[in-house]
């Protein structure tokens, strides 16, 4: 909503369909890195990936 596309905008962009972007939205199934990238880069975002130390209990 954020970028003012529907899913089907991204799905074009992405170069897959509607119901995948439902899916990555939905949090249904755990998506690849890769499909995590272009679904950024479809909405004019990058994908971070970041690692923190744990705080000790």
């Amino acid at each position: 909503m954020k970028a003012g596309l529907t899913q089907g905008d991204v799905a074009a962009r992405m170069g897959t369909t509607q119901s995948v972007v439902a899916r990555i939205e939905s949090g249904r199934g755990t998506p690849s890195m890769r499909t995590v990238q272009r679904f950024a880069s479809a909405v004019g975002a990058r994908a971070v990936v970041r690692m923190e130390p744990l705080t000790a209990a």
